[in-house]
């Protein structure tokens, strides 16, 4: 929604996405650091890199593991002492006031204390620096979360996607929209958008129809069905028509 206002599907995944969970916060600091006590399941630890080696791995691992429905997840939660948790309120009145570089400042000096990683933290720290526009540093900083703790923050997922599909990597931005869609399922038909939009643009007319055909399944089982829909339908059904034949990607 900061990148693109008029973004509905966007504002509608993230009405129904939850928050990242539940917050504790200790009366002191706990003894170990970083300070944070994270139910999650576990993941190889990996160290993220805005290299195209990493980006490949990643594309790899994408096509392979599928994350549990959002529904049936369980809820991370979290601990951290007053101070830290004082940070996390300042970043997030920084940001809301729309005072992105103090709301940047601020998340970076909670991670500091928290030993580098806190997936809360990470998620605020990249909606700030997608609204800043320094799209890099938002894909390093929300790819831990995806990596470690997508499977319980699934969102995770279609920002990555809306991030990798800014900077014209349209592989990886399929994927991660692909993982939230799998994730929200039934629950979120709003992310098929996003799949079929990538896959036209990569030239995969069949897959574009088809992930439209989903979304609209979607709606119907809500008791919608939008307006534009049908007019869409027949447009990319021409379109597909017309194409030459070629194998699928």
């Amino acid at each position: 929604v900061a990148v693109d206002p008029e973004h509905e599907a966007a504002a509608k995944a993230l009405k129904n996405s939850g928050y990242a969970g539940t917050i504790a916060v200790a009366s002191e600091a706990p003894r170990s650091i970083p300070s944070a006590a994270v139910r999650r399941t576990p993941a190889p630890a990996e160290k993220p890199r805005s290299t195209s080696s990493v980006d490949k791995n990643t594309s790899a691992r994408v096509g392979i593991s599928k994350p549990p429905r959002a529904g049936s997840r369980p809820v991370p939660s979290y601990t951290m002492d007053q101070e830290a948790f004082a940070l996390l309120k300042r970043g997030q009145s920084a940001r809301e006031r729309g005072r992105n570089e103090e709301a940047v400042e601020t998340y970076r000096q909670l991670l500091t204390r928290m030993g580098g990683y806190f997936p809360p933290a990470n998620l605020d720290l990249s909606y700030a620096l997608i609204a800043l526009k320094r799209t890099d540093e938002a894909i390093e900083t929300l790819l831990p979360v995806a990596l470690k703790d997508g499977s319980q923050i699934p969102i995770s997922y279609y920002h990555l996607g809306r991030l990798y599909e800014l900077r014209g990597e349209l592989k990886l931005a399929e994927g991660y929209y692909s993982r939230a869609a799998e994730a929200f399922g039934e629950s979120n038909s709003q992310f098929f958008l996003d799949i079929g939009r990538v896959q036209e643009k990569r030239g995969n007319l069949a897959g574009a129809l088809t992930s439209l055909e989903q979304y609209i399944r979607g709606m119907e089982r809500q008791g919608q069905r939008p307006e534009w829909s049908d007019e869409r339908l027949t447009a990319l059904r021409q379109k597909l028509a017309a194409s030459p034949a070629r194998p699928k990607p």
